[in-house]
């Protein structure tokens, strides 16, 4: 069995963005799919689990909720698309919301809730982009790259994927602590 290694720091990942437009539905279908593989993962974890942190890292819970945190800027970034604004709205690297929210404290399942909504919401509308809608273009800042809607979409799923990746060795790390 491999051991569960933490990610490399997301901020420091390199990105090319080369997808047709013909793996909408995939990427779409991998965006729908999280809060599913967040409940899996969860499903199977106590409490205890996933909420431990691990030498000052995010636990599981704050890894999940930090991507419920980051659907307000999801959906702004959707609406630059949409507007033809030329550069996406920033996100707060240092990410204040997730530090202030105190996700440990609640109950997986609703932190499950709330992503499954706040996601579904963002297909939806992804869902009923058109072909045109798609190419459009904008800025993403901090990666100094211009990013076409289903570029974007495709960061998203890396991103959701880098977290779910987290919080399984999060929730390996307290494991490896009983």
């Amino acid at each position: 069995m491999v051991q569960a290694d933490i990610p490399a720091r997301w901020i420091n990942r390199k990105f090319s963005f080369d997808l047709p437009t013909s793996a909408f539905p995939e990427v779409l279908a991998r965006l729908e799919s999280m809060p599913d593989t967040v409940r899996n993962i969860c499903e199977s974890a106590s409490e205890r689990a996933l909420s431990r942190k691990n030498e000052g890292r995010w636990s599981a819970k704050e890894h999940f909720g930090h991507l419920d945190d980051l659907s307000s800027v999801d959906e702004k970034r959707l609406h630059d698309y949409l507007r033809n604004a030329p550069a996406l709205s920033p996100a707060d690297v240092t990410n204040p919301k997730t530090e202030a929210a105190n996700h440990n404290a609640r109950l997986w399942i609703e932190l499950l809730e709330l992503l499954t909504e706040n996601r579904l919401r963002l297909t939806r509308q992804l869902a009923q982009l058109t072909p045109k809608q798609l190419l459009q273009t904008a800025l993403h800042q901090r990666l100094q790259q211009q990013m076409r809607v289903i570029d974007w979409m495709w960061f998203l799923a890396e991103h959701d994927d880098h977290h779910i990746a987290a919080a399984r060795a999060a929730i390996a790390a307290a494991a490896n602590e009983n």
